[in-house]
């Protein structure tokens, strides 16, 4: 009969492994849970991390795919002759009505500052403008996005505005310059003529002297 109480006193006495430190069988318990649900916590935020970063790596495949489209549309034969011959056409009408008006000023100022820089006119506004115009266009778009149609058009109206108001001027300036050449020269004939008649009326002097 003792040895039997000795058996059940000894199979529900916790082995002192369990309770070192002082610890009871209920903190033990309390701390499993305590582990087991930070574990679980932990678990769940590296899952809303990993779907988070899917759903910004399909967010920027859509964008990447969308922006692609747009690319190859901008690329068209249509889109390209669109914007070209546009910019080109509405460059070269708009300089040559802009040159008409100047010359009509000009014509209108007889011999004042209109009239005699008329050749300079017909260029130097279109370089000025249209430099301008065309780089606060660059400055002002936004990177990583392709412009619009109509910012197309007016960037390559504005290039090309520039660069015909620059050969303008680049023809006015060569043409003075030949011009002042032609002048030199001629004066120097002239001169050089003056001096040979005076040198032959000097010559005939003294003849009419000793007549």
């Amino acid at each position: 009969m003792a040895r039997r109480k000795n058996r059940q006193t000894q199979a529900l006495t916790v082995p002192a492994a369990l309770t070192a430190g002082g610890r009871t069988m209920a903190q033990l318990t309390a701390q499993y849970e305590a582990d087991m649900l930070a574990a679980s916590t932990q678990q769940a935020a590296l899952e809303r991390g990993e779907r988070e970063r899917n759903e910004r790596a399909a967010k920027a495949n859509t964008s990447l795919d969308r922006l692609h489209k747009q690319l190859l549309a901008k690329e068209t034969r249509s889109h390209r002759i669109a914007v070209d011959f546009g910019g080109g056409t509405i460059a070269q009408v708009s300089t040559e009505l802009i040159n008409y008006f100047v010359r009509l000023a000009g014509e209108w100022s007889h011999d004042g500052w209109m009239a005699k820089n008329v050749d300079v006119l017909q260029g130097a506004p279109h370089f000025i403008l249209g430099m301008g115009a065309y780089f606060g266009d660059m400055l002002t778009r936004k990177n990583g996005r392709p412009p619009t149609m109509t910012r197309e058009v007016l960037s390559e109206f504005a290039k090309l505005f520039s660069q015909l108001g620059f050969s303008n001027l680049v023809r006015a300036a060569r043409i003075r310059y030949n011009d002042g050449k032609r002048k030199a020269s001629d004066y120097d004939a002239l001169l050089a003529e003056k001096n040979e008649i005076e040198r032959k009326l000097s010559s005939l002097r003294p003849d009419s002297e000793n007549r």
